[in-house]
């Protein structure tokens, strides 16, 4: 079975996000509150994907986002890595544009992305 780790700065949005993912796919669905414990949950856990809320402040500001993804890397290099971002700051969406398209992230989705479509994106990373 396939396994994903959620860290997310949105705490309310984490729950439901949790459920869908469960319900759709029948994959482990993990939630790390603390991003210091990000790589070792990921790693202890064999996750498949990382699911990584990034913004422009802290917790949880992009470059946090890119150290969790330089560590677990190293430590766990089958580990796909997915940035959740704000849609509504360009900014941002921007930089995670172009982490991806460096190779640096396996796929992005923006905070509006509706439930299904980040299901999607899950599936096609792990399958």
């Amino acid at each position: 079975m396939a396994k994903v780790v959620l860290a997310m700065r949105q705490k309310i949005l984490q729950e439901p996000m949790k459920k869908k993912i469960q319900e759709d796919t029948g994959f482990e669905v993990l939630s790390v509150d603390d991003l210091n414990l990000v790589v070792d949950v990921c790693c202890g856990n064999k996750a498949d994907v990382l699911l990584l809320e990034v913004a422009n402040k802290f917790p949880g500001h992009i470059d946090e986002g890119r150290k969790i993804r330089d560590e677990l890397i190293k430590r766990c290099p089958n580990c796909k890595i997915i940035f959740l971002c704000d849609s509504k700051n360009a900014d941002i969406g921007d930089r995670v544009i172009e982490l991806k398209k460096e190779g640096v992230i396996d796929a992005f989705v923006y905070s509006n992305t509706s439930f299904d479509y980040l299901v999607a994106i899950i599936k096609s990373l792990v399958i």
